[in-house]
């Protein structure tokens, strides 16, 4: 507000420009699609969907995700981002899953987002600023169940992704 009272150029905030450069990110990858960008009270929300990232039942990356990955975790890791926390979230459908290495959606949900916080991380992303949660089924973004009681099998599949929430840090 002073800056504009005193005649000089508008500043633009660093939440703005986060959100332009990530946007470019996504553009330049190809990943419209597949991932989504937006903020809410807390600060900027990432959203990748599930199936551009990890295989069914799976929590290891998939090849052809971790280039926009990395092209995102550049940005984010710029010393202008400093000041920002990164929660990690992983979520799963209400389908019932389990074998040898993850005995339900509980273990699933908490590796995937763990393995988009270990990538983060190894591109430069200090692991002190980033907290990884596993929400399984529990905050679903679409109904799994229509009016009848019946699966809404696109909606499960949505509802399937790991959230990136980036958020200032006030300390």
């Amino acid at each position: 507000g002073m800056n504009q009272g005193f005649g000089k150029k508008d500043v633009q905030r660093p939440i703005e420009m986060m959100m332009m450069e990530l946007s470019d990110d996504i553009q330049s990858t190809g990943a419209e699609d597949d991932v989504s960008l937006g903020s809410d009270t807390q600060g900027v929300v990432i959203e990748l969907g599930d199936e551009m990232v990890f295989n069914y039942g799976s929590a290891e990356i998939r090849q052809d995700a971790i280039p926009v990955l990395k092209k995102m975790a550049a940005t984010l890791q710029s010393e202008r981002y400093n000041a920002f926390n990164f929660s990690v979230e992983g979520h799963t459908s209400d389908e019932a899953f389990s074998n040898a290495q993850f005995p339900s959606n509980w273990e699933l949900s908490s590796a995937r987002a763990a393995a988009v916080a270990r990538l983060l991380e190894s591109r430069g992303i200090p692991r002190v600023r980033l907290k990884v949660t596993g929400f399984y089924d529990n905050v679903p973004k679409y109904p799994n169940y229509d009016h009848y009681g019946q699966p809404i099998p696109q909606n499960r599949a949505k509802n399937r992704r790991v959230v990136i929430h980036v958020e200032p840090n006030f300390k």
